[in-house]
């Protein structure tokens, strides 16, 4: 490992401990222990269970984003989605979705940059669904505007900034055939060597331009998409609202809601490894609005993380050991 890396992960590290600390400055020990050994394990297994369908749906997205949704094909998707995710636990700056990329030529036989261009078009789509969300619930949640808030969470500025947000990613898609127009004009333009480091870059981006330019415009898949995006964010929410019933705390939907696409806002930029920190100080600042006991909400953003850190890991070893046996047998006709 180089020292660039080193230090990425170690400041990631350092980054993790400090919100950490932070999210447990006001949480007493005992009071949260008792809270936790109130919870009801039995939940776990069914918990396990809505991860699985919320990976799996993620998969076949990106399968059918692929134009490869038959059994064959899907269960190879769903797999490597699996092990990005379980690398997304371990390392900083969302290094899964690369290594995604990586190991996708080994299994699935395409190209970089049209693997590439799915993995961004899937990152876009939960991107934009998670905004537009956000906005509509900042609507209908007066707890926000009462008096007995101390913070003012929301006000005009915070409008200001989801709404340019929201059309910054539109434009995006967009703006994709100038995007490729521009590129083309500066390969034409441009004088450089055969199979130099520039024209290899120029070349590969200029493929991925194009392939998500064909992405967009595909309307009925992008609703199907759109179909699958909202299938998988509404299993999170029924991952969330499982571990509320496992401790026997009512969260009211609306808050929780929040709390989900705020943490996953804060997600966005993926400074630690599996969010820690980032998650649990999002998300207890989310739930501020139905409780300020902080050892309620400390807990059970753990508990929430902590299922979802362990279930990342299962599946990976999974689904690891699963591609490598689907290797050595490919490998083994192959002689």
């Amino acid at each position: 490992m180089n020292k660039g890396k080193t230090k990425i992960i170690f400041g990631s590290l350092i980054l993790s401990l400090i919100l950490m600390l932070f999210a447990f400055r006001n949480v007493d020990l005992q009071n949260s222990k008792s809270f936790f050994n109130n919870f009801d394990f039995k939940v776990m297994i069914p918990s396990l269970f809505i991860v699985i369908c919320m990976y799996i749906v993620h998969g076949l997205r990106w399968a059918n984003i692929s134009s490869e949704m038959n059994l064959n094909k899907s269960k190879n998707y769903v797999l490597i989605t699996f092990l990005g995710f379980a690398v997304n636990s371990i390392v900083p700056m969302r290094m899964g979705d690369m290594f995604k990329i990586l190991i996708s030529k080994k299994y699935l036989k395409k190209e970089y940059s049209q693997i590439t261009s799915t993995v961004l078009f899937a990152q876009y789509l939960d991107f934009v669904f998670v905004l537009f969300c956000f906005a509509i619930i900042l609507l209908f949640l007066p707890e926000l505007y009462t008096d007995e808030l101390n913070t003012n969470l929301v006000n005009q500025n915070t409008y200001i900034v989801l709404i340019v947000m929201f059309f910054v990613a539109l434009l995006i898609v967009f703006s994709l055939p100038y995007i490729s127009r521009i590129l083309i004009y500066v390969k034409n333009k441009g004088t450089f060597e055969n199979n130099s480091m520039l024209l290899r870059i120029l070349n590969y981006l200029l493929r991925v331009s194009e392939t998500l330019q064909k992405l967009s415009k595909d309307y009925s898949k992008v609703l199907k998409n759109l179909c699958l995006t909202f299938l998988y964010w509404f299993l999170i929410l029924s991952l969330f609202m499982l571990i509320a019933y496992g401790f026997g705390i009512n969260i009211p939907v609306r808050i929780l809601i929040f709390s989900i696409l705020l943490s996953n806002l804060a997600s966005i930029f993926p400074l630690t490894p599996s969010s820690i920190g980032t998650f649990h100080v999002s998300l207890m600042f989310g739930l501020l609005l139905w409780t300020d006991d902080q050892n309620i909400s400390f807990v059970y953003a753990t508990t929430v993380h902590g299922l979802i850190f362990l279930s990342n890991i299962i599946l990976g070893v999974i689904s690891t050991i699963i591609l490598n046996l689907k290797l050595r047998e490919r490998i083994v006709l192959n002689d």
